[in-house]
């Protein structure tokens, strides 16, 4: 089983190690909860502004693009909105969570590594992994997906924003559902849970 594992390299060993020892140990709940405050509170801002930024240029493209083949870039808009819900939302958002929680988990547990904090917590019988990390992978598979719905609403909005005002387009074409169906939004789920 062991080099079955670590075939798949050093993150699937470590998920397993994870998975493993918060089932023996279980998960800490006030660390988690810190730690959701910390990827999902703290990155907030950056994932909304990001993606609205994202939606904004978005539909600028789109609309010099429409100009050359249709001339109508309103039409573009429900096959936007369902590219924004299933792929760009939640992979957008997970790249901007990971871009500011990502390097500041990193570098919390190296700086705890490098003190020998870790060693410590071993020696008094505590499990790094269920203690340390399995807190930051469940924040991950919480935080992530809430992210990348406030994301996709931050985009959408200013697609639509844009729409209007600068293109003078119906900018509420952006937010047209007519092309999401269940299955774009159980894609966009499990997208956001496993990129978290």
């Amino acid at each position: 089983m062991k080099r079955v594992l670590s075939f798949f390299g050093a993150p699937v060993v470590m998920l397993a190690r994870t998975v493993r020892a918060s089932l023996r140990e279980g998960v800490p709940l006030r660390e988690t909860l810190a730690q959701v405050h910390e990827l999902g509170g703290r990155s907030v801002w950056l994932v909304m502004s990001g993606m609205a930024f994202f939606g904004a240029v978005l539909v600028t493209i789109a609309n010099a693009q429409a100009k050359k083949l249709i001339g109508n870039v309103a039409v573009l808009g429900p096959a936007y909105f369902e590219m924004l819900v299933r792929e760009l939302g939640p992979a957008v958002s997970a790249l901007l969570t990971a871009a500011r929680a990502g390097a500041s988990h990193s570098a919390e547990l190296s700086t705890m590594s490098v003190n020998e904090q870790v060693e410590a917590l071993e020696m008094s019988a505590g499990d790094p992994y269920a203690d340390l990390v399995a807190p930051r992978v469940l924040a991950g598979v919480v935080g992530l997906p809430m992210l990348s719905v406030l994301g996709t609403v931050a985009a959408t909005l200013s697609a639509v924003v844009v729409a209007s005002l600068a293109f003078d387009i119906n900018g509420r074409a952006f937010m047209d559902a007519r092309y999401v169906d269940g299955w774009d939004v159980l894609v966009a789920a499990l997208k956001a849970v496993g990129c978290g």
